[in-house]
């Protein structure tokens, strides 16, 4: 069975590994912005599948372990770019908040939707 992930690219050495989630969220107290990464994060999508977006904000840094290998992230909330209408390349989807179950996603982006879940019913209307 084939999983999900987010949107995410490598940065180039030295950089984070970037995971891309739209609409996820700003947690309070999450800082200055990361221009570089943010950068990378929207040229690497659009030249490796021709995702475009607009890295919005730096949510946070997050972290995880795999038996062979370490992912270090910089999380973003992202929105598509002025133009790229509501159309997303192929092998993309959009999914709803509660339709989270429908895709089987690998842990670490399990983690980084519920946190967004977590986050969005905190929020003020």
């Amino acid at each position: 069975m084939a999983l999900w992930e987010l949107p995410h690219a490598l940065l180039p050495a030295g950089g984070k590994e970037a995971v891309s989630a739209a609409s996820l969220p700003v947690p309070a107290g999450a800082g200055g912005y990361p221009a570089a990464d943010a950068e990378a994060l929207a040229a690497e999508l659009a030249a490796a599948d021709g995702l475009r977006i607009v890295p919005e904000e730096w949510l946070t840094d997050a972290e995880h372990t795999f038996s062979h290998l370490r992912w270090d992230m910089r999380v973003f909330r992202c929105r598509l770019a002025p133009g790229a209408g509501e159309q997303l390349p192929p092998g993309y989807a959009w999914m709803a908040a509660d339709e989270e179950s429908r895709y089987p996603f690998p842990n670490l982006f399990v983690r980084l939707i519920r946190d967004f879940g977590k986050l969005s019913a905190a929020e003020p209307n």
